[in-house]
């Protein structure tokens, strides 16, 4: 994952997406907005990468952000511009980013997000009306790796499923154990699961993802570990080999791995597609 650039020049951004295809990922995550921050439009940075790399692209789509006529609309321009896969999210309210006076729209929930784009892979609109063909989204749907409730979480999921969802995109997992216990809350027929992989490549952003972002919860052996570096490259060497450990010894459980940029950092996960090119997966 690599978020869209919070302003006009996203160039880099392209030059990320480039080199984290060339290093071996098979698809180039796109989040809507994150954190209700204000960023480039996915499935136009998604249509410009199809067509440059012919890299596979996973669009994150809210609920947030559009109602269903306006969802409606952008996925069938989705389709048309070649993406394959799309993630099916609720969104941060958009009081998260600051916007006090901005309006939420949530006229879908998650689940009714996944049954919509059903409804367009099936070839009609929410009304019924015919598409004079169908989209053909790959549904993916995202998983509270430290939900308060995993029973209620998990039942969720299996409602997503019930509807068409085919892949999950968990939030980011820190420690073994606690992968574990992601994988058999999610372990469901029918889904492939892609546990998310963040290395808090320095202590500030350990702490700011730990204390401040829901949904994430470090370990505390991580956290402590950070603390002990004081120079930002041996915080950066430390988080990177820890990812990579963790993800090293999950490997003969795991159908993938959902690598998520800390921050702009992209050159971060070089490492972790190299070692995972050494010893790959499935």
């Amino acid at each position: 994952e690599i978020d869209p650039p919070a302003h006009l020049d996203w160039q880099p951004w392209a030059e990320g997406a480039r080199a984290l295809l060339a290093a071996g990922a098979d698809a180039i995550s796109l989040a809507e907005n994150p954190l209700a921050s204000i960023r480039m439009e996915n499935f136009f940075l998604a249509a410009w990468l199809r067509r440059e790399t012919r890299g596979q692209v996973v669009c994150h789509v809210t609920c947030r952000d559009r109602n269903s006529l306006g969802l409606q609309s952008s996925l069938l321009a989705a389709h048309a511009a070649g993406v394959g896969a799309v993630l099916a999210v609720t969104g941060d309210p958009a009081q998260r980013g600051g916007h006090q006076r901005v309006m939420s729209v949530y006229e879908q929930t998650s689940v009714g997000l996944v049954r919509l784009i059903a409804t367009l892979n099936a070839g009609r609109t929410s009304t019924g009306r015919d598409l004079r063909g169908r989209t053909d989204f790959s549904i993916g749907v995202a998983f509270n790796s430290a939900a308060a409730n995993p029973a209620a979480e998990t039942e969720k999921l299996r409602r997503k499923r019930d509807e068409g969802a085919v892949f999950v995109m968990t939030q980011p997992v820190f420690d073994r154990d606690q992968a574990h216990r992601v994988l058999e809350q999610t372990r469901l027929e029918g889904v492939r699961v892609f546990p998310g992989f963040l290395p808090p490549v320095t202590r500030k952003l350990a702490h700011y993802l730990h204390h401040e972002i829901p949904g994430i919860r470090l370990a505390g052996p991580l956290l402590q570990m950070l603390d002990r570096y004081e120079q930002p490259e041996d915080q950066q060497r430390a988080a990177l080999e820890w990812t990579r450990e963790k993800i090293a010894a999950l490997a003969p459980e795991l159908e993938g791995v959902y690598l998520i940029t800390p921050g702009a950092r992209w050159q971060a996960l070089l490492p972790l597609l190299a070692a995972a090119a050494e010893r790959p997966l499935c």
